[in-house]
């Protein structure tokens, strides 16, 4: 079974990907490791906890979420991924940065996107990483009232890493140990 989205405007389904799901165990969605098209899977394939993304005809809203244990970035956000909210979500213990925000140009950035209320610690398993790592021309992010902590668990070393040309990026209220607060590239 692959996974398929309807389209009403065009009246019909497109293809997101090839995978097909290996097992359901309670509301975990297991998928096997081929998944194309912008979605990448490890060997160990790729798992949703039941999310539902429903009649969305604006801003996203990711919310309740558990990103763990991925071999590379946990959360990463480039190519016009904008004006999202990420909101009550625990990322953590992920292979390289909690939440990347990719090396793309001003007009292809992931601008706009606010991160309230979220746990993002120990992530870094594979090399020294961020909580938050803001490269790129992105420009207008919000981190507030999070929990960003390394416990020494990994190589989390900045709660928050602003790139050199990344600008207006906002900290407020976060509550962080373990690991410096922000590190601006220079």
């Amino acid at each position: 079974m692959g996974i398929q989205l309807a389209d009403d405007a065009h009246k019909q389904g497109w293809d997101v990907t090839t995978a097909v799901i290996t097992d359901i165990q309670d509301n975990v969605i297991y998928f096997d490791n081929r998944t194309n098209n912008d979605y990448l899977s490890t060997s160990n394939g790729t798992m949703t906890n039941g999310c539902s993304i429903i009649d969305n005809k604006g801003d996203g809203i990711f919310r309740n979420n558990t990103v763990y244990a991925n071999g590379d970035n946990g959360i990463s956000i480039g190519h016009k991924d904008t004006d999202n909210i990420f909101e009550n979500n625990h990322v953590y213990e992920n292979g390289e940065h909690g939440i990347l925000f990719r090396d793309e140009n001003e007009q292809n950035s992931g601008h706009r996107n606010s991160f309230v209320h979220n746990i993002i610690e120990n992530n870094g398993l594979e090399q020294e990483s961020s909580g938050f790592y803001i490269g790129g021309e992105t420009h207008d992010i919000q981190i507030s009232h999070n929990t960003i902590r390394s416990t020494g668990k990994e190589n989390q070393t900045a709660a928050i890493f602003i790139g050199r040309r990344s600008s207006r990026i906002t900290s407020s209220d976060n509550q962080i140990s373990g690991c410096q607060e922000i590190v601006r590239e220079k």
